[in-house]
């Protein structure tokens, strides 16, 4: 697959774009950042990157999961157990392709940034916030509670500190410079203080400089992003997480501790937007032939483009997914 470098920018554009005045969600903060992009960006990003799409099908799809699970794991520093929430966001790329299928995912920990840093800087407190960070730094085996639990241990550990493609942190600047989508991501993944003796020594300030547009990209040519290969831990782990997301779509349950901008309206708890782009040969040689999988999104078939299922209770509040699917894409310059 041949990627552009415009798909970069054109993911900034459609981030930006979700956090535009004519936004639904209201408020300010992570929180509402998150439901910003899970209820905006499949549109957003389908109507940019479709301007570069020559050929082949692009969905996004987004939704929100429970507050729960969370993580459940042992410090080494002290033999406390924690339990910090996994994620705020969780991206995943899945992309066929010549007869080839990819999927890679990236769990984002979003931090409003301070306002006195550059870009996307940030502080971690020490109110439990750097026992989020100590997570992110070692990504200790860990369980997850609540709704769904899964008994058994999840091990993401990468076989060389720092070295792991699927967890960052995000700052998220209040006020962005155009044309900047005001999310920015970490480098790398954050390694240990030196010499720590105690959580609080994981508190500070952190910088962030990569562009979340610029992470779409990365993901789509397959540089960031854990690979969710069979029988990995990280597909394990992310499945699960799926498979929580799309039971509590079953049951039409209204997006967690998100207010709409426009009194008494109602937010979707499910977003998702599609494109097919086939010339005729293609069509009928393929499409025409074999049709759509009889699957759920988290799987294999496009989503139904039905509109969005019924809504009920308010939760507490939760992560979101954006789910990008790829199908044989031909991208094209201008």
């Amino acid at each position: 697959m041949t990627a552009l470098v415009q798909l970069a920018a054109a993911a900034e554009r459609a981030i930006r774009a979700c956090r535009g005045a004519t936004s639904p969600v209201h408020g300010s903060g992570e929180v509402a950042e998150v439901a910003r992009l899970v209820l905006q960006l499949p549109q957003e990003l389908t109507r940019e990157w479709s301007k570069h799409l020559s050929t082949g099908e692009l969905d996004v799809i987004g939704v929100f999961s429970h507050k729960t699970p969370k993580t459940s794991w042992t410090g080494k520093l002290d033999q406390k157990t924690y339990q910090p929430e996994l994620c705020d966001l969780l991206l995943v790329f899945d992309i066929e392709n010549a007869g080839d299928r990819t999927k890679r995912a990236l769990m984002i920990q979003a931090k409003v940034a301070d306002p006195k840093m550059n870009l996307g800087g940030f502080i971690i407190g020490k109110d439990g916030e750097d026992v989020q960070r100590y997570l992110y730094v070692h990504l200790p085996p860990f369980t997850l509670t609540g709704l769904d639990s899964a008994p058994d241990y999840f091990d993401i550990r990468p076989s060389t500190d720092g070295s792991c493609l699927g967890s960052r942190y995000a700052g998220i600047k209040v006020v962005a410079s155009t044309p900047d989508s005001g999310w920015w991501l970490e480098k790398k993944q954050p390694t240990a203080p030196e010499n720590p003796k105690a959580m609080s020594d994981y508190a500070g300030k952190y910088n962030a400089d990569i562009p979340l547009g610029q992470a779409l990209y990365e993901m789509l040519t397959g540089s960031l992003g854990a690979e969710l290969t069979s029988g990995s831990e990280w597909e394990r782990l992310v499945q699960h997480l799926l498979d929580v997301a799309t039971k509590r779509d079953d049951l039409g349950r209204s997006p967690p501790d998100v207010k709409a901008a426009a009194a008494g309206n109602k937010l979707p708890h499910f977003s998702k937007s599609s494109i097919a782009l086939y010339d005729a040969r293609q069509f009928f040689e393929h499409k025409a032939c074999t049709g759509y999988e009889t699957l759920d999104f988290v799987k294999s078939a496009p989503p139904d483009r039905e509109g969005t299922p019924g809504l009920s209770e308010e939760m507490h509040p939760g992560f979101g997914i954006i789910y990008v699917r790829l199908i044989s894409p031909v991208w094209h310059d201008d």
